[in-house]
């Protein structure tokens, strides 16, 4: 299972995905990081992909993802199969 988590400006987004298709989601304003890595691990997930432009990752959080196997923080950097052609890729 992969799990897709987006850090936003006001709410959180995790879904789990089982090869292309959605299985789970959740959606949350107010949030603690035991309450995202509780949702989580519940999902059984094995891959985690995070974007954040929230700034810094909670560091309980950041680290419950990484324990679930591999896990990728998508940034302006991390090499894609598309080129981002926005003004900003550090805020996008």
């Amino acid at each position: 299972m992969n799990l897709a988590v987006d850090i936003g400006n006001t709410r959180v987004k995790m879904a789990r995905f089982s090869g292309d298709q959605l299985v789970a989601h959740q959606s949350w304003e107010e949030w603690t990081p035991n309450q995202l890595c509780g949702w989580a691990t519940n999902q059984k997930v094995k891959n985690v992909i995070l974007s954040t432009v929230g700034g810094e990752v909670d560091a309980a959080l950041l680290e419950c993802l990484q324990a679930f196997g591999s896990f990728l923080e998508l940034g302006p950097t991390t090499p894609l199969p598309i080129d981002n052609r926005y003004r900003s890729p550090e805020t996008l």
